[in-house]
């Protein structure tokens, strides 16, 4: 990881993990305008149509190649299921077979990569996707607002309004403590505030987006490596035709809380011994 890359947490919405993916963004060969010299040095005159470039902004046009890929094979895909086949297709492991290491050499976790590095052949061929909907959006933002009981409408979100009101559609209504920010149905699953004592459960749903006609898949779990405890259920998901979707859910364990009193790290992977579906789990009992 570069040492300029952004890293978690997310200090707004802590129940959306941040970065999502990890893309290259160092020492980049890219196009050049040759109206600016090469380098920011003081006595630099070259002009060049190529030059080595690092950012983020190098990170950004790889990530957005990807996508255009996917969207160019499969076009009625929505922006959700595009995002989820870009991060639950990343890979963890670096170049040497070991895991992905920051400016230092030290150890990184999802704060850093997010859900791993992008993947291009295996995106365009994920299994399953996460398909967030403009309704889960709405509901996610209702449990921002846990003293609101007004509807939407009055809210300053006009983007969104046209995708949930139509012409004759009621307006779309809070229901105030029925739906928590972390069951946002996201490719990640980031749970903060976490009972010291007892469990907190999230859910989860997945959409079959492989071949068929009858697929099953089974998930792994790795769990963080002390504080909390991640069980999912069912443990097994079986699809019957294409766009078919299944419900989940993770149960999130707090079994020592001097550790989850930090942020602990694990991760769920479905797999049908083709596709691996896979996840970052990040929990900690603090609530901001």
């Amino acid at each position: 990881m570069a040492d300029f890359s952004s890293r978690g947490p997310n200090t707004i919405t802590p129940q959306i993990l941040k970065p999502d993916v990890t893309a290259p963004g160092v020492d980049v060969i890219a196009a050049y305008s040759e109206e600016g010299p090469a380098t920011d040095l003081p006595f630099e005159d070259r002009r060049v149509p190529y030059n080595m470039v690092s950012g983020t902004s190098m990170s950004c046009p790889h990530v957005a190649e990807v996508a255009g890929l996917i969207k160019a094979n499969y076009p009625d895909w929505s922006p959700a299921m595009i995002k989820s086949a870009i991060m639950t297709t990343a890979f963890t492991g670096a170049n040497d077979e070991g895991q992905i290491r920051d400016e230092t050499g030290a150890a990184t976790t999802p704060f850093s990569y997010g859900s791993g590095h992008v993947n291009p052949v295996q995106a365009l061929d994920p299994g399953l996707v996460y398909d967030t909907t403009p309704y889960d959006y709405a509901n996610f933002l209702c449990s921002m607002r846990p003293t609101q009981t007004q509807n939407l409408l009055p809210l300053s979100i006009p983007l969104l309004l046209p995708l949930l009101v139509g012409a004759n559609a009621n307006p779309f209504q809070c229901s105030i403590g029925a739906y928590r920010p972390e069951n946002l149905n996201y490719p990640s699953i980031s749970a903060a505030c976490l009972s010291g004592s007892g469990t907190t459960t999230v859910k989860r749903r997945v959409r079959n987006v492989g071949a068929g006609p009858w697929l099953q898949y089974k998930v792994t779990v790795v769990q963080p490596t002390a504080g909390v405890r991640i069980t999912v259920q069912p443990s097994t998901l079986s699809f019957g035709k294409i766009n078919e979707e299944k419900e989940f859910t993770v149960k999130l364990e707090v079994y020592d809380t001097a550790p989850a009193a930090g942020y602990v790290f694990g991760s769920i992977e479905w797999s049908d011994g083709k596709h691996r579906v896979r996840s970052p789990v990040v929990a900690t009992t603090k609530c901001g």
